[in-house]
């Protein structure tokens, strides 16, 4: 399985800056599973799990409802300081669910499959 997890200072969705995590699990040739840890515009230190779908060097994230749309899922949203230790930490806490997420993340696509 080919994992790439980066931490870093900068700035995340506009003005939002401080630490943040990122792991990019390759799921397919066409597909990515990304784990970000960030603080979220409510203060909280999110990590969130969604799926990517690659193209022509680009990827896209279709938003749904009821089992539409590209898998998305909130892991864990707490009340820590964005600090570079935390950060860390929570994201490590994610990544020790990555087995039981990745299945998720496949079921998602095969019920979307099933379902056409």
């Amino acid at each position: 399985m080919n994992i790439e997890t980066a931490i870093f200072k900068g700035v995340n969705r506009g003005d939002v800056k401080g630490w943040q995590a990122k792991t990019i699990v390759k799921m397919t040739d066409t597909r990515d599973l990304e784990i970000t840890t960030w603080k979220g515009f409510n203060g909280t230190l999110d990590t969130r799990a969604a799926v990517f779908n690659l193209y022509n060097g680009g990827k896209t994230h279709a938003f749904g409802f009821g089992g539409n749309g590209d898998f998305s899922k909130r892991l864990i949203a707490s009340k820590e300081r964005c600090t570079e230790a935390n950060v860390r930490e929570q994201h490590n806490r994610a990544l020790s669910q990555l087995e039981s997420l990745l299945a998720e993340a496949f079921n998602h696509y095969e019920f979307k499959k099933d379902a056409a």
